[in-house]
């Protein structure tokens, strides 16, 4: 179970980022560009402004954080905070794999 619940964690806690970061070059929010100053036509173009980039940024420290302190707390064999902030902020099913880990599997 502790190897399963850390396959999940981990693909959860790789993939979100790339996620985020695609999603943040894709751009987020539509805004219309004239073409030109003459002209009545107008394109759409998306965009990512600097404060949400802080929010990904944010939430891809907190994920390492989260993988990082997943790791200590079960080898010290502590799963319940860890597997809530893994719910939280990592992976669903990864944190809920995580407080599905028997005690004997902790050490």
């Amino acid at each position: 179970m502790r190897k399963c619940s850390t396959v999940f964690t981990w693909i959860g806690g790789i993939l979100s980022p790339i996620i985020l970061i695609v999603r943040g070059f894709m751009g987020v929010i539509p805004t219309e560009v004239q073409t030109s100053p003459y002209s009545y036509y107008t394109k759409i173009e998306y965009v990512t402004p600097g404060w949400l980039w802080a929010i990904f940024i944010a939430l891809i420290v907190l994920d390492i954080i989260g993988l990082i302190w997943r790791e200590v707390s079960l080898r010290n064999g502590k799963k319940i905070g860890c597997g809530i902030f893994t719910i939280i902020f990592v992976s669903k099913v990864g944190g809920i794999l995580t407080l599905c880990i028997p005690d004997e599997q902790l050490y």
